[in-house]
């Protein structure tokens, strides 16, 4: 499928706070990820990914409240007012 870079869902010895992301980045482009930085999918007019998939990489802390922030965005977006 043209994967460049293939890992482990789950690290090694991590254990029980992982919390695994990317799967559906967000990029500059569809070469880069999945949807852009408005969390639009490219190539689809009326989908919006709102998760910590979108985050490029997994950050060391819990991302319930940057997900948040993302929906917020997101609402503010589409109301036509983006943040």
């Amino acid at each position: 499928m043209g994967a460049k870079n293939v890992s482990e869902v789950t690290p090694p010895n991590f254990g029980l706070g992982f919390h695994p992301s990317g799967a559906t980045a967000m990029g500059n482009g569809p070469d880069d990820g999945v949807c852009d930085p408005d969390l639009k999918v490219f190539g689809l007019s009326n989908l919006y990914l709102v998760s910590n998939s979108v985050f490029p990489h997994m950050g060391a802390n819990p991302p319930t409240l940057t997900i948040a922030a993302l929906a917020l965005r997101l609402a503010a977006h589409l109301e036509g007012r983006a943040a």
